[in-house]
């Protein structure tokens, strides 16, 4: 049983590591796909916006109108319309433009024939065409004008170099291709065209950023799946100690509960089976001769039959009670008061032979409880006969019975001998009997349990405390009626 428990703990720890690893497969992977798109959708745009520019710069009316730059917040601005005169200060040098090429991506500088401007004014407007870039990340765009032969007509970036030998079989490539847009593996480039007439405008990017990024994401994510999966590895391995806890010591009780038990009926057995082979291997013996066998052979049958009946209602107490604790029917109301008080009376004789007096005065009447009438008393009974058993001699037991909120709370003390720190949290354990000073030689140590049993059945609670120098002191709450 034991290798089974461990063989599904180890299966558990592998299904759910399973599970979350692929789990954090799926979104990892998913995170880097949104990842590359949304760089390629970047460096796309910056190519598209860049042809655009390329083209429409290229496109200027012919009525002496100059564009006009503006830089803003939001992105670069070109203008068209009449203009007598346009200023802008740069890092290069200031003056009028008439003539303006550059990276349109870029929301930081732009590269004229008289300078690179960063900040500029812009000259009266009359109105025309109107383009605005959003502004973004700086991405390098190198763009070029070709003819139908693929001839370089002008560079429309200076401020993007490329190797003579590079661009050409960059724009050969591209034009080769067929598309307007896509990776030219062997430079390491995307590309972006447009064709216009005999002209053809074509933007490249560098791709060795974007996998950059790309190869950078994903490394970060195999470090964050290699971690998360560490940790779900632990979680499992903790959370299935935690659930194969329980059927581990439910177990580990049921293999003690049938040595105890075995052993319990292993005495009267013996006894039982020496006795009948003496009275065999006495045949002519007279039936009176050998009446102490027989007596003993029935006085150890009598505790056999007890110990069935009480393995029988420990069963029992168990069936009746449901996983939550609830009893699987609603029982009637009964008056708690009037057990207790009947209980005790018929133990007076039993206390009196055992030299112990009861008191059970502080017993509050018409306190009503749900339960079954045969549990009740039998949960009552039990911790009255415990308390006679363990008083001492003298003695002295206290019964008694109040209300404390919505709880009835039943409480039976006895002097004597104090349960040791140690047996406190067994005393409730099927079969365990405390030091020797407090075994019961009549009994089979089931009684505590069955009241444990009953008393959660009534969805109750059941405890104890035995300190030094004060009585010991057995304590039940159940909810009122």
């Amino acid at each position: 049983m034991m290798k089974m428990l461990k063989r599904l703990r180890r299966q558990f720890v592998a299904t759910t590591v399973i599970l979350v690893g692929l789990i954090l497969i799926a979104v990892l992977v998913a995170y880097c796909y949104a990842t590359y798109q949304s760089a390629y959708s970047k460096i796309q745009m910056s190519l598209s916006q860049a042809v655009e520019k390329s083209a429409q710069m290229r496109s200027w009316p012919d009525d002496g109108s100059f564009p006009e730059i503006t830089y803003t917040d939001d992105g670069l601005t070109i203008t068209f319309g009449q203009s007598s005169s346009g200023h802008g200060s740069g890092s290069n040098g200031s003056g009028t433009s008439s003539t303006a090429t550059g990276t349109a991506t870029t929301t930081s500088t732009a590269t004229g024939t008289s300078g690179t401007a960063s900040t500029g004014t812009s000259g009266s407007n009359n109105g025309g065409s109107r383009i605005d870039v959003a502004g973004g990340t700086f991405t390098p765009v190198y763009s070029v004008t070709v003819d139908s032969g693929g001839d370089i007509i002008s560079v429309n970036d200076s401020s993007v170099t490329m190797d003579s030998s590079v661009a050409a079989q960059a724009i050969s490539e591209a034009m080769a291709s067929g598309q307007t847009s896509g990776l030219l593996k062997d430079v390491n480039l995307y590309y972006k065209l447009t064709t216009s007439g005999s002209k053809t405008y074509i933007s490249f990017t560098d791709s060795t950023t974007l996998f950059s990024t790309l190869n950078s994401t994903i490394l970060t994510s195999l470090a964050i799946f290699a971690g998360a999966l560490l940790l779900v590895l632990l979680v499992a391995i903790l959370l299935a100690r935690m659930a194969i806890r329980p059927v581990e010591e439910a177990w580990t009780k049921q293999r003690r509960f049938i040595a105890d038990a075995s052993h319990e009926l292993k005495t009267p057995l013996t006894v039982i089976l020496a006795n009948t082979e003496i009275v065999r291997e006495n045949q002519g013996t007279l039936v009176a001769e050998q009446d102490k066998w027989l007596q003993g052979t029935l006085e150890e049958s009598e505790k056999m039959e007890d110990l069935i009946q009480d393995l029988l209602m420990v069963a029992q107490t168990e069936e009746d009670t449901m996983v939550d604790g609830s009893a699987k029917e609603e029982p009637e109301p009964l008056d708690l008061s009037n057990i207790v008080e009947a209980s005790a009376m018929q133990f007076e004789a039993v206390a009196y032979e055992q030299n112990v007096t009861m008191d059970y005065d502080e017993v509050e009447p018409h306190l009503e409880v749900k339960a079954d009438k045969t549990n009740l008393e039998r949960l009552v009974r039990i911790l009255i006969d415990n308390a006679c058993k363990y008083a001492g001699d003298p003695g002295n037991v206290v019964i008694t019975l109040k209300r404390e909120g919505r709880d009835a709370v039943y409480r039976v003390a006895n002097t004597g001998e104090n349960i040791s720190a140690d047996d406190l949290p067994h005393v409730f354990d099927r079969f365990f009997r405390s030091d020797t000073s407090r075994t019961d030689e009549t009994g089979h140590g089931l009684g505590l349990s069955i009241a444990k049993n009953i008393a959660e059945g009534l969805r109750g609670t059941i405890s104890v405390t035995s300190d030094p120098g004060e009585m010991t002191a057995f304590t039940v709450k159940l909810p009122l009626a």
